[in-house]
């Protein structure tokens, strides 16, 4: 995650093949846990990623389909519909990260922005 955030510092690149896969995996250890440390990390990762592409060139892989950008709409909608209580307080950071990442990619990913409705 520290890369990832650094990116400006530490140039990094991915191919389309690393992008789907990370994500699938995020999407999947979020969807099968009931911690919501654990939705924030995976958002949180995700969000990060997601500076990299766009929704178009992610549909575009062979190897993403509706049902993977269906659970990061799931995963992204987890994360930022939860109310005050449930952020804790070291979770805060993460959902700060997850909303400036939104804000920066959002029209790149007109399904995540319609599952979010923000």
């Amino acid at each position: 995650m520290n890369i990832l955030l650094k990116k400006v510092e530490v140039p990094i690149s991915f191919d389309g093949a690393d992008v789907v896969e990370l994500l699938a995996t995020l999407v999947y250890w979020s969807e099968n846990s009931s911690h919501h440390s654990v939705v924030m990390m995976a958002a949180t990762i995700s969000s990060l990623i997601l500076d990299f592409t766009s929704e178009d060139a992610l549909r575009q892989h062979p190897g993403f389909d509706d049902g993977k950008l269906a659970g990061l709409c799931q995963l992204f909608k987890r994360s930022m519909t939860a109310s005050s209580e449930d952020v804790f307080y070291e979770e805060v950071d993460l959902y700060e990260i997850v909303i400036s990442g939104y804000s920066r990619w959002s029209e790149h990913f007109p399904r995540i922005k319609a599952a979010v409705g923000k």
